[in-house]
This record gives structure tokens, sequence and C-alpha cells, in this order.
């Protein structure tokens, strides 16, 4: 009988700090669209604006407590950096995602974050400058960036894919992702590998490195997605957090990510792409 006390105890302090983590998020990305426009890309800052509070567990960074907030210095420097970050039919980040990546980050003082499909850069910068800013933990990035691994084959676009992929300059697109790195100054809370998540893995276990977020968005074929998963999920560590992206217009991701989301917990799902944003958050049980 105790036992089961404790553990109903348990199961609701759970689904309370669920709660809270989906109510923060939600909180954040009200507050990142409102002021996106306003605050941020036109500078018009108001005093009412920069006194609303982001997050419930801010900590050290709650908007009240300082006019010009850590958060909002980070959402700026993130806003500037996407300036320079170009979206083309590759892929992209928008503002919105790539902060609310961040305010997991520097929220629940995340130390290791993995990204798979890196591409230009849009999402792993960012989360490298809240990881500098806040945390002082290392972003890393996995991308081969090699033709043959960035073709797809499971969506009607396989032709304009490949198109596109060839006319691409891999080595460029590597060469100007690790000149970001340097330029934003993360290069302490950067690491790029140039491999496949399959090559890549073995980094992880040689070192013991386990991490608090895992973003996905790699080769968006079913089998290199599941493969991810397979390989990456084992290493998160307990309460972590999944970023699943693409993972509702894209059949072939949405197969997977409903899969994950039958086991795991869903903090934020969002399909918008008036915003280019199609992603979703979960995460893992706290023990």
């Amino acid at each position: 009988m105790q036992k089961r006390d404790r553990g109903l105890a348990t199961t609701t302090m759970e689904q309370k700090k669920l709660q809270d983590i989906q109510e923060d998020l939600e909180r954040s990305r009200s507050w990142l669209q409102q002021i996106q426009h306003d605050c941020i890309i036109t500078n018009k800052t108001t005093s009412d604006q920069l006194a609303k509070p982001l997050l419930s567990h801010a900590n050290n960074f709650s908007l009240v407590e300082s006019p010009v907030s850590a958060k909002l210095r980070i959402y700026q420097q993130i806003n500037t950096l996407l300036e320079t970050i170009k979206w083309d039919f590759g892929g992209g980040c928008p503002f919105e995602k790539a902060s609310i990546m961040a305010d997991l980050v520097f929220t629940y003082n995340l130390k290791t974050t993995v990204e798979i499909g890196v591409y230009r850069g849009r999402s792993l910068l960012p989360i490298a400058l809240a990881h500098k800013l806040s945390t002082h933990g290392i972003a890393y990035g996995i991308d081969p960036y090699k033709l043959e691994e960035a073709l797809e084959n499971d969506t009607p676009f396989t032709e304009d894919i490949e198109k596109f992929c060839l006319a691409l300059d891999f080595d460029s697109l590597h060469k100007d992702v690790l000149n970001l790195i340097e330029s934003y100054q993360v290069v302490e809370h950067c690491i790029l590998l140039r491999k496949t998540s399959e090559e890549a893995i073995s980094y992880f276990i040689d070192n013991d490195i386990y991490f608090d977020l895992l973003h996905i968005d790699g080769n968006h074929d079913s089998e290199k997605v599941m493969l991810d998963v397979n390989l990456y999920l084992p290493r998160i560590k307990a309460g972590g957090f999944i970023v699943m992206d693409d993972c509702f217009n894209w059949e072939s991701v949405n197969v997977v990510y409903t899969q994950l989301k039958s086991q795991y917990s869903v903090i934020l799902e969002r399909f918008d792409l008036n915003i280019g944003a199609d992603y979703a958050i979960l995460q893992l049980p706290q023990n």
C-alpha cells in the first residue's frame, strides 16, 4: 500500500513538472511572437515589453529583474545572427524555433546539446550562443556535408532535392559554418563533427558524453530518421529533450515522430508554414 502511494505521488509530481514546462514554452512562444516585430526586428523596445516575464522558472534570467534582460540580449543576438545566414530550399530555422531551443538551454540549465543535420547553422549557432551566454556548455553539430548523404528518396520532391544538392558546394558550406563559429566567438561552446550520425556516435561513446537535448534534423528518409533515434536516444539524460524537425509536413519524419510521441511526453507541437515552423519537442522521463 505504501509503495503504491509513493508511486502515485511520483507520477503526480512528474505530471506537474511536465505541465510546468509546457506552460513555460507556450508563454515563451507567445511572447516571442509578440516581440519579434516590435521589440527585436525594428528595435523599438518599450518598458512594457521589457517588463513582461518570459518563463516562470527563469532563475537569474528573469525579465522583471533587469530592463535589458539576459534573455532579451540573447534573442537580439540570435536575430542578428539569423539575418546573416540565408534560408533556402535546403532548409532553415525560424527565429521562433531557434529562440525556443535557446530557452530550453538557459532555463533548464542544459549543458550538452547535439544537433543532427547542421547545413548552414541556423539552429546550431543560436544554441551555441545560448550555451556561451548562460550555461557555458557545448553544442555539438553533426553533418557529413556529402552529396550522397544529402539525397533523399522518401519524398515526392526527390528530383528537386537531387537537382538542388548537385549544385551545392559542400566543402564551402562546411567552411562557412566553421567561420560563423569563429566570428560569433563560440569556438569553446560549439563542436562541428563532419561525419554521418552513424559515424559520429562513436565519438560520444568513446568520450562518455551524454546530452540534455537532441535536435534531429538530418536526412528525412524514414530509415535515416529512425537510425538517428535508435543511435542517439540512449545517450539522452533522464528528463532530457528531443526536438524533431519537419515532423508534420514530411510523412517520412511523421512516421517516426508518431512512434516517439506514443512513448514520451509531448511538450510543444508547432506547425505554421507561414513562418516556416514545423517541429515538436518531447521530454524523456525524469528517471
